[in-house]
Order: structure tokens, then sequence, then C-alpha cells
């Protein structure tokens, strides 16, 4: 990598890029509220082929469309017990681990018991003695909080300057 400070900043992002493509695994998925904590990306796909089995036998009630949303069936439940034993090892490995405080004991705790999509910030209560309980009613109250705890007294005082690390500036990021 040669030349200026943005031009080798962009190689090596774009490398990192390329190399993330190559390497990392990834996938668009997107949860349901109601799905369970082990129903992932291949338990849709399942869940997804058995469906549209079944509107096939619907439709066509045939023997050949029976066996194949049969057969979808017991793949499914392969699938989902698979999932099932991975989730609860993976889940057992974390609670049995190094390093396994009280605060991630208990998240997981929530976890299992699926108590852990519920709001965490508990009823926040007003200068005026009114109590704010709906998110965004949280969300005002803490936004006013930190704003005025925030504001700097001297608005005309310049920020520290501090001191240069190396001979050249990104300019772009």
């Amino acid at each position: 990598m040669t030349g200026c400070a943005d031009e080798k900043a962009r190689a090596f992002t774009e490398r990192l890029k390329s190399l993330q493509r190559q390497h990392v695994p990834h996938r668009q998925y997107t949860s349901r509220p109601t799905d369970q904590p082990w129903f992932g990306y291949r338990c849709r796909l399942e869940a997804e082929r058995k469906y549209s089995a079944w509107l096939h036998y619907k439709r066509n009630p045939t023997l050949h469309n029976k066996t194949l949303h049969r057969e979808a069936c017991r793949s499914m439940t392969a699938t989902s017990m698979w999932a099932q034993r991975r989730w609860e090892n993976d889940l057992r490995s974390k609670l049995c681990g190094p390093g396994v405080g009280s605060k991630t004991w208990w998240s997981l705790i929530k976890e299992i018991q699926g108590t852990s999509h519920r709001e965490t910030i508990p009823p926040l209560t007003r200068l005026d003695g009114t109590t704010a309980t709906s998110s965004k009613e949280k969300a005002d109250l803490l936004a006013d909080i930190f704003s005025t705890e925030m504001t700097v007294a001297e608005t005309n005082r310049s920020p520290p300057q501090l001191a240069q690390e190396c001979d050249q500036e990104i300019t772009m990021v």
C-alpha cells in the first residue's frame, strides 16, 4: 500500500471487505416475534418448503404430492430437533463456560424463559412527580435530562487540540 493516507485507508478497507465477503458466512434473515429462539434460517427454509408441499397437496391431492408433503414434514421435524439441540448445547456451553458472571447468567435464564424481549427500562419519574411508562415518554424524558446535563456553560470555548501522531491526514471518510 503506497500513497497518501486516504488511498491507504481506502485500499485497506476494500481489502478487508473483500476478505469478509469471501470468508465470513452471512445471510439476510428476519425473525418473527413469535419464533422460538432456536428457530433460525434453516428452520425457516424447511417450514416454507413444508408449507409449499402442503399447498401443492391441497390443490392436487395425489399420492405423489402426499408423499412429498410427508417427506417435507419429516425433514422439518429433523431440522427443528437439530436446531433445538444446537441451541441447548450452545446455551449450556455459555452457562458452564469460564467468566460467566451473574449478569450473563441471568440474561441467559431470561432468554430461556422468553422474558428477555420485554422492556428493560423501568418506569421513570419526571420532575413534576408523574410517571413515564411508554417507550416514547421514557425516551423523551431521558433526552431532556441528557440534553440539560450535556450543555456547556462556556459556548465560546473551543475544544482542546490533540497532538498529531502522524504526518498524513485523512480528509474523507
